[in-house]
């Protein structure tokens, strides 16, 4: 690299050849004279001596000046050279010192690049490892796993299949790489299995179903395939992965459910007893037809009400106490019967059988309820209670039923210092009646004393037919036994005296009555209720049959004179 010399250097050079010159001219000068002196002495040595040294004289100063030019202009060519050499040895100085820094940098940016290219490489030998411990795990992983898994290209081709695949289709994993995997799926399910699969690769998404497998030796295996799309770093689907699940048993089971469902619907839907379905809610789930027609709704009505809302009011506290208990895992189910209100207002009587479902973890799922209509059988038992306490003709309380009413009223009387007043009433003459009109009409006038009785009475006494004519009445909580008695007693005479159209014939009864009261006649309800017989007394009437009023106890009253109507 060339450096330049310095201004002032090219200066002073400049000087110097000029001097060199001008001594130049000086020596070159010297000759014309040591020519003019030699033909001087030539044409003659008169001048003597003088002019040749003379002229020698200046050949010498001219030859000094010559040695002096040349010698000043090579020391003037040589200091400009040392001083561009000079500069040239500071310009490489710096250029080395440069040099050398930038050899140091590149030094330190190699080694900091070797660093980094070395860290790179364990990184990516780490990575390597990495992947390659992965893609073992995963192959490890996949053979392990007790599903068919299966790897397959865009276009359906098998890539890779894991041991479980190859033992459910009968393959190896080298006859199936390369195969579609369409082709083991059985061929009845093929065509909507390609479908479906054919719609998945057009958006894209992922694919499920469950189709059957027919292997190479005809084995036929239920399997639920499931199938989502692999993607690359720019979101291209560049594979899919599968998995075959092994649901021969689920089928088995789903077969065997619905089996079972088939029989349960059958007799759920069966018209004899209502079956329905409850929630821990109460509400109606499902319902058969029969309970529909039992409780009086159709179904879509059924369903949004709950079974307390229909249950009577007096049955609801002793429902929803064994529901409760079945909810707190006392029990699994009761029985009882109750009511239930439809929408018309009629009550229908059931017995209901409920018994619960649980879940794994003790809490109820369900409830499966039966109810069967008991109305009619209640009616019958109402009936043959009522024929064991009442009359059958009169509807009135027999015989066991007064006795049973005359000893509570007796009980309480005796507690509360009261009294009881008992009448008996026995009809006139109504063996006439049964003679010469026919039982029916005596049946009729048995019937019509028996309303007019009820209707003097008040309403917390009993009256009772004892049999054929008689009847009793059971008058409790009085405190003026002779007064209270007597003014019923008038007013069932009255009453039994009006006349009485039974069939297009006109009546005129008449009765006789006897009193008894508690405790005067006697503590128990034999003595009070035993039969008083009393003797007619001559009356005044019409002239026909006439028979006493018995007043207190059997003590003789002023007879009163009834009359029967022929």
């Amino acid at each position: 690299m060339q450096v330049a010399p310095p201004a002032g250097v090219k200066g002073r050079g400049r000087c110097i050849r000029l001097l060199g010159l001008l001594l130049l001219v000086c020596a070159v000068g010297g000759w014309p004279p040591i020519l003019l002196a030699t033909a001087e002495t030539t044409a003659g040595v008169a001048r003597g001596s003088f002019g040749l040294w003379a002229g020698g004289t200046l050949i010498l100063l001219g030859l000094i000046g010559v040695l002096a030019a040349m010698f000043f202009s090579q020391r003037s060519r040589f200091k400009v050279a040392r001083d561009h050499l000079e500069a040239q040895v500071v310009a490489l100085e710096s250029q080395h010192g440069a040099l050398e820094t930038w050899l140091e940098n590149q030094r330190l940016s190699g080694e900091h690049r070797q660093t980094e290219l070395k860290a790179e490489i364990e990184h990516q030998r780490q990575a390597v490892a990495a992947l390659r411990d992965s893609e073992y795990r995963f192959r490890n992983l996949s053979q392990q796993l007790p599903v068919g898994v299966f790897l397959v290209d865009v276009e359906g081709r098998c890539q890779y299949v894991n041991e479980r695949w190859c033992q459910m289709s009968g393959l190896t994993a080298e006859q199936a790489t390369g195969l579609p995997w369409m082709q083991f799926v059985h061929p009845d399910e093929r065509e909507q299995v390609l479908r479906d699969w054919r719609t998945a690769v057009e958006q894209e998404s992922g694919f499920a179903a469950d189709h059957r497998l027919r292997g190479p030796s005809g084995r036929v295996a239920w399997l639920s395939t499931h199938i989502v799309p692999l993607r690359d770093r720019a979101s291209r689907i560049v594979s899919y992965l599968g998995v075959n699940v092994d649901i021969a048993g689920f089928k088995r089971t789903e077969e065997t459910l619905r089996a079972s469902e088939t029989r349960f619907r059958s007799y759920f839907e069966l018209s004899l007893v209502g079956v329905a379905l409850t929630g821990s809610d109460k509400r109606w789930w499902e319902v058969n037809d029969r309970l529909c027609e039992i409780l009086g709704y159709r179904r879509e009505q059924l369903l949004r009400l709950s079974w307390a809302e229909q249950t009577h009011p007096d049955d609801l506290d002793v429902d929803i106490a064994q529901f409760e208990r079945v909810m707190a895992r006392r029990i699994d189910g009761y029985s009882l019967d109750k009511r239930f209100l439809r929408p018309d207002g009629v009550l229908v009587y059931a017995s209901v059988s409920t018994r619960c479902v649980r879940r794994s973890n003790g809490m109820v799922d369900h409830f499966v309820t039966v109810v069967q209509d008991i109305t009619e059988r209640k009616q019958a038992e109402e009936r043959i209670r009522k024929l064991a306490h009442h009359d059958a003709l009169t509807g009135l309380p027999n015989r066991e039923l007064l006795t049973d009413r005359l000893l509570q009223a007796v009980a309480r009387a005796d507690r509360d210092h009261t009294q009881v007043g008992v009448l008996l009433v026995d009809l006139d003459l109504f063996k006439r009646i049964n003679d010469t009109l026919g039982h029916s009409v005596g049946d009729q006038l048995l019937r019509e004393v028996a309303a007019r009785l009820q209707k003097c009475v008040r309403p917390g006494d009993t009256v009772s037919r004892q049999g054929g004519d008689e009847f009793a009445i059971v008058l409790p909580d009085l405190t003026n036994a002779n007064g209270d008695a007597a003014r019923i007693a008038q007013r069932i005479l009255n009453m039994v005296a009006r006349p009485c159209a039974l069939d297009e014939k006109e009546l005129h009864a008449s009765c006789s009555i006897g009193i008894s009261v508690f405790p005067r006649d006697g503590r128990g309800a034999e003595s009070l209720l035993k039969k008083r017989r009393c003797r007619p007394v001559p009356g005044q009437g019409h002239g026909a049959k006439q028979l006493s009023v018995l007043s207190v106890g059997c003590h003789r009253a002023g007879p009163r004179a009834v009359g029967l109507g022929k």
